[in-house]
């Protein structure tokens, strides 16, 4: 029992010493972001009306890379967020843009978990970053506004 209750002690002494670390020095480890805001349109010039959009990079100043999101309006217009969604922007690089969530007859969440339904509205490339050929430079000088134009399914 005494040891029991030692043990306990020392667990809640450990993680007390650690939270009062972190609370002390910070968690300032956030990279200084610019806004970014845009549109998504297709060709004929008629706007993308859902969906969520992400901006990606592995500049190595950044360590394994930046990831930003945010959702798409009815109007196809976005902000996008590095460490909230759709706002603050994100640290200048060259990002990879691609779009997901973008379905006819489905819905996009409030979460970054939730999935749409229904039937793609753009092309495949635009919805992986690893396919996607949209792009843009994110600068500290900015006006960093973007008016992309997505295909649709073919």
């Amino acid at each position: 029992m005494v040891l029991e209750v030692l043990k306990n002690y020392l667990q809640t002494s450990v993680l007390f010493s650690v939270w009062c670390c972190v609370l002390l020095t910070g968690c300032d480890d956030q990279f200084e972001t610019y806004p970014i805001t845009g549109t998504v349109k297709f060709p004929d010039g008629s706007p993308l009306p859902l969906g969520q959009i992400y901006f990606e990079t592995r500049d190595k100043r950044y360590g394994l890379g930046v990831s930003a999101m945010g959702r798409i309006h009815e109007d196809g217009s976005f902000t996008v967020g590095t460490y909230q969604r759709d706002q603050g922007g994100a640290p200048p690089a060259t990002y990879v843009v691609y779009v997901r969530g973008a379905k006819q007859g489905g819905r996009v969440g409030t979460s970054v978990n939730e999935r749409s339904s229904g039937e793609w509205i753009i092309h495949r490339r635009h919805r992986s970053a690893a396919t996607s050929d949209l792009r843009a430079e994110i600068t500290a000088e900015g006006p960093n506004h973007f008016d992309l134009i997505v295909e649709r399914p073919e």
